[in-house]
């Protein structure tokens, strides 16, 4: 689980910077306000997802949303996590994910 850690932390480094943004809609709600360049980066609830892409278009999506009096929330990082911006590192993050032999935690935690 370390190595992974580690590594996720190292390719979020060499990656382009962008932006997150929760939002207090359902994914598909979300999802017909996205500017071009955006993805859904999670749906965590029925009424809460999260935009993730470029700075430029998550700063467009906030513009959009605060003129329907939507709040949102930036998510403190500056790597757009889960979207399609991360797609030049995930082969090597596939390389090491096939190293290693998954099994369910044997440890409570």
């Amino acid at each position: 689980a370390l190595r992974l850690v580690i590594l996720r932390g190292r390719l979020f480094e060499v990656v382009e910077r962008g932006s997150m943004l929760s939002v207090p809609l359902g994914e598909a709600a979300l999802r017909a306000l996205l500017p071009p360049g955006l993805d859904i980066a999670a749906a965590n609830a029925p009424d809460l997802s999260v935009a993730s892409g470029p700075t430029a278009a998550i700063r467009q999506l906030e513009g959009i949303l605060a003129a329907r009096q939507i709040d949102s929330t930036p998510v403190r990082i500056d790597v757009a996590a889960h979207s399609a911006m991360l797609d030049p590192v995930l082969e090597e993050f596939r390389a090491l994910c096939r190293t290693i032999r998954f099994q369910p935690p044997s440890i409570p935690f």
